[in-house]
């Protein structure tokens, strides 16, 4: 049976007063600001419906931090300049998916 990478998710939950395409855009906007944040040409962060994956490109190797120091590096990738969530999310849950 092969590895699977270790990953981390965030899944997202969207707020009802944004439309579909408002929700997606910001998505879109979050993972490319913790692709910055995190500047790791070793990970993989990508967009599988409403979750964040952030994933190591080589399965034989650890993302190389805890879920804790991964949430509290993006957390603001997420939010605006205030700390406050962006209005299209109401929520965001982490998990570490790693096996």
């Amino acid at each position: 049976m092969p590895l699977s990478a270790p990953m981390f998710t965030f899944d997202l939950k969207k707020s009802s007063d944004s439309s579909d395409d408002q929700f997606l855009s910001a998505l879109s906007c979050a993972r490319d600001s913790i692709e910055s944040v995190l500047d790791n040409d070793a990970l993989s962060i990508t967009v599988e419906g409403h979750t964040v994956v952030i994933q190591s490109q080589d399965p034989e190797q650890p993302i190389g931090m805890t879920l804790a120091n991964c949430r509290d590096k993006i957390k603001g990738c997420f939010c605006d300049s205030s700390g406050n969530l962006y209005p299209e999310f109401t929520k965001v849950v982490p998990a570490d998916k790693s096996t």
